[in-house]
């Protein structure tokens, strides 16, 4: 189990060990899941135009309309 944090030990008589274990650490350079933001930017940006044209056409029946 993966706990994603360092973990240090205390010694006898109460101070630190001088051995820190990074070994569950993650990388701060390791990159996002790039599929994920990819898919998520393109729903985004498919909803917001969507709701643009839908926009857009609401106001033109409006004038039409008027």
């Amino acid at each position: 189990m993966v706990k994603e944090n360092a973990s240090r030990l205390c010694g006898v008589g109460g101070e630190w060990v001088n051995h820190t274990n990074y070994a569950d650490c993650h990388d701060l350079n390791q990159q996002a899941d790039d599929a994920g933001i990819v898919v998520t930017t393109a729903i985004y940006f498919a909803g917001y135009s969507i709701s643009l044209i839908a926009l857009c056409l609401a106001i033109w029946i409006f004038l039409y309309f008027k």
